[in-house]
């Protein structure tokens, strides 16, 4: 239990912060406590010092770009090193004496009703600081419950049990777990940015499903129809407004509704997503349209927040300077009349961009309220719509400010990082990290989209793998084509549907601490698969080089079942585990042991190198780990029953079987046929061809 007298926060009589001011006070609740600060400060923004944490070694933690407050970044360091401003979330570890578990720091600034709040320590990561700030010049901080402390030992146990805590007093903020899952997410889907950015059309968009059909690749269960479909109001100085609901008339001739039907008439498609800003379009609504003034648009200006002020850079947004957006008490109605016309068209979700750009709009459009009140105001009625209109198909993007994390009330998806950019080399391992960092801590209150990317690129086998991991939708933005047909049966099913991990996500624990940039560490990602019987490891080498290179192999000899999330990383008993691009079978005595193996062929077609590693329990002298043919071997498994001897697994489709047996099996059966198969007794691999969906039963 957590206390705080005369400025000291301690856990069980261990200090954790010293050199509190004595206007903090405590709220304890299950795995930590709540610090509630008054921000006695006459300004709209203000930094509060929170003091000194004791015996820190280093830290890990996700920071909003100062200029760009719609995406996040990864950061890490030492003690003496400074802790990024605008810090979402920081996890420090402490000093330990040899042999024994580290004990470690959690530190989660929250939004209060008038303030966003954030970490930074400008001198020192161990002496952080809080940046409280309401947006609006007319709004003078008031205070309120700030920060969330939790130490111990199991950061998975910290990050639940503190999700939790703050499920229960921040309004909106709803665990992801409580909410459905947005029905698209389990189908393949192909979106239409990257094909055809803003020059889209339907015939386009019917050749470019085509071209699916045309390869012979898994065709799409949802289409997302992005940028460049609405009817819009083109401005003298620049820029565009939204005019009207419909579809451009000259793009989609006989409107949405002939689109849809068009393409459901042709294709199995089954959502149809479609995408649009937040506030109608990058400039808002048309202030003179006759369909847009009953929401009674409202002209704003760029004021930016206190990075953006401090570092003179306020014109970095300047291009979503909206020139009037949708009033703040018509939110609610135009969200409402927008998605309702958009179903009766067919549409059956949403794509909403640009969120974040409440944060430099609100000093004069929220009447004095600031940015939180704004936040709330349309991320509410929102999540309303898409749940009433979309049964909860909503994309959630460029919305990475703290407000609208925590603020999904119906809705259960949040783009998680910037784009996927082609054209960037250096981008795609950041892509990976940056996504898997934001879905560590903001993953317990939705999905995170880890956003599309190119089947056919040189890097998409290594953005398929990493989409593998995330656990949330896998879509790709392939050009008419260009699809790489082999690398899509990796992740899709023949009848287009994937299979998901059990969570969002997130980094190894070990390498929360990495700094790529100077240690060339690889990214290491872990989830589980199947209510956590499964396990997953992703190790991806981070930039080219011989040194990256050597790091990305030394990182794989180092995988262990312990870095498993979850009870699967304290699993006890032995693991078979299956890398997939070296096609490689090891059985490990227990979750510490390594897997101590070599690299192998880890995708040479791709300019970095990467490895998918599967774990299964072995129950008695069996595992069954799925089939080769996928990256996560065991995604075609729903069920696995060991009893009597025999381990039996339910598969959904067919391919290369990988099976662990410690001797040859007395029988293998499969829908209740004898399988004919082979027997490795030097790996104890059991190989076999499924011929599709039906029970697999190996009996020892």
């Amino acid at each position: 239990m957590m206390t705080l007298e005369d400025g000291v926060l301690a856990e069980n009589g261990t200090p954790v912060l010293t050199g509190l001011p004595p206007e903090m006070t405590l709220e304890c609740a299950e795995g930590g406590a709540f610090l509630q600060c008054p921000f006695e400060n006459r300004a709209s923004d203000g930094v509060f010092p929170l003091g000194h944490l004791e015996k820190v070694e280093r830290y890990a933690a996700c920071v909003r770009f100062p200029v760009k407050p719609w995406w996040t970044h990864p950061a890490a360091g030492t003690a003496a090193e400074p802790l990024p401003p605008l810090t979402y979330w920081a996890v420090y570890q402490h000093a330990a004496p040899s042999g024994t578990t580290p004990a470690l720091t959690l530190l989660i600034p929250l939004p209060t009703e008038n303030e966003a709040v954030t970490l930074q320590a400008p001198a020192r990561a161990d002496e952080p600081e809080l940046l409280a700030e309401t947006g609006s010049a007319r709004l003078q901080l008031q205070g309120g419950r700030c920060l969330f402390v939790a130490h111990g030992t199991d950061l998975d146990a910290m990050l639940a049990q503190a999700a939790a805590a703050v499920s229960k007093v921040l309004p909106g903020a709803r665990l992801r777990t409580e909410k459905p899952v947005p029905p698209f997410m389990e189908g393949f889907s192909w979106c239409t940015w990257n094909a055809f950015y803003q020059d889209v059309n339907a015939d386009k968009v019917m050749a470019g499903l085509q071209s699916f059909e045309d390869a012979k690749a898994p065709m799409p269960r949802t289409l997302i129809l992005d940028d460049g479909w609405l009817d819009l109001e083109f401005l003298a100085k620049g820029g565009a407004v939204l005019r009207g609901f419909e579809a451009d008339a000259q793009k989609f001739p006989g409107g949405l509704k002939a689109f849809t039907e068009r393409v459901r008439s042709r294709f199995p498609i089954g959502d149809i997503l479609v995408w649009h800003t937040v506030d109608g379009y990058w400039k808002g609504i048309s202030p003179t349209s006759p369909s847009m003034q009953p929401y009674a648009p409202v002209r704003t200006t760029v004021r930016g927040d206190y990075a953006m002020r401090s570092t003179g850079l306020v014109w970095g947004v300047g291009w979503c300077d909206q020139v009037s957006l949708p009033a703040i008490d018509r939110y609610h109605d135009f969200y409402f009349d927008f998605h309702r016309f958009l179903r009766e068209q067919g549409i059956t979700g949403a794509k909403v961009d640009n969120q974040a750009s409440f944060l430099f709009q609100s000093d004069n459009y929220a009447e004095g309220k600031g940015r939180t009140h704004h936040a709330a105001a349309f991320r509410q009625a929102l999540s309303e719509s898409a749940r009433d209109n979309f049964n909860g198909n909503l994309i959630s993007c460029m919305g990475n400010a703290q407000e609208l994390l925590y603020h999904a009330p119906y809705d259960n998806l949040t783009r998680s990082s910037d784009d996927f950019f082609p054209d960037i080399p250096a981008s795609h391992a950041a892509h990976l990290r940056a996504n898997a960092f934001l879905g560590l801590w903001f993953g317990a209150f939705n999905w995170m989209d880890w956003d599309m990317f190119e089947s056919g690129h040189p890097y998409g086998p290594y953005h398929a793998a990493g989409r593998v991991l995330s656990g949330g939708p896998v879509y790709v933005t392939d050009r008419p084509g260009t699809h790489n047909v082999a690398l899509l049966r990796k992740l899709v099913f023949a009848d287009g549907t994937i299979a998901r991990c059990d969570a969002p996500g997130r980094p190894a624990f070990a390498n929360l601490f990495e700094r790529p940039e100077k240690t060339h560490a690889p990214t290491v990602l872990v989830n589980t698969f199947l209510q956590g019987q499964v396990g997953l490891v992703g190790v991806f080498q981070s930039m080219p080089g011989a040194s990256a290179e050597a790091a990305f192999r030394a990182a794989l000899r180092d995988v262990r079942g312990s870095v498993l999330p979850g009870a699967a990383g304290h699993r006890s008993g032995a693991w078979a585990a299956w890398l997939h691009n070296a096609k490689t079978l090891r059985v490990l005595a227990d979750g510490g042991a390594r897997l101590d193996v070599a690299a192998g062929d880890a995708c040479p077609e791709c300019p970095l190198a990467f490895e998918v590693v599967t774990f299964a329990p072995v129950y008695g002298k069996l595992a069954i780990l799925g089939i080769e043919e996928m990256f996560n071997a065991a995604s075609p498994v729903t069920a696995v029953t060991a009893a009597y001897g025999a381990l039996c697994a339910d598969f959904r489709a067919g391919g290369t079987l990988v099976v662990y047996a410690a001797d040859k099996p007395a029988d293998v059966r499969f829908s209740g046929e004898s399988l004919p198969f082979e027997y490795d007794p030097a790996t104890g691999r059991i190989t076999a061809t499924l011929p599709g969906a039906g029970r697999l039963e190996v009996r020892a």
